[in-house]
C-alpha cells in the first residue's frame, strides 16, 4: 500500500495507528525534516518527498499528487490523507 501524507499531524496519526512507518511513503514537502528523511531511507523505507508544497485543502493539487503517486504504484491501493475543509 502506498501512502500520501500531506501534514505532520497526518504522518504522526498514521504511524501511531499502524504502529510503524508504511513501506511506501509519499510526503508533502514540509512534513519531514531532511534528517528524518535520511533516517527513514537508511532504515530501508521507500520515502518520496514532494519538492513543491501541496496545500492540503487544494483538491486540484491533491488530485495531481494522487496521479503522481499512482504513476509510480499503479497496482497498489493508495491511502490518502485528506484535510478537512477550513
Amino acid at each position: 500500500m502506498a501512502t500520501l501524507v500531506l501534514t505532520r499531524g497526518g504522518f504522526d496519526d498514521l504511524v501511531k495507528t499502524l504502529g510503524h512507518v508504511p513501506p511506501q511513503l509519499w510526503v508533502n514537502s514540509d512534513v519531514l525534516s531532511e534528517e528524518e528523511l535520511k533516517d527513514l531511507r537508511a532504515a530501508g523505507h521507500d520515502v518520496t518527498n514532494f519538492t513543491r508544497h501541496i496545500t492540503p485543502t487544494d483538491r486540484v493539487a491533491v488530485e495531481d499528487a494522487i496521479s503522481t503517486v499512482r504513476e509510480h504504484h499503479p497496482l497498489q491501493r493508495l491511502w490518502v490523507e485528506y484535510a478537512p475543509e477550513a
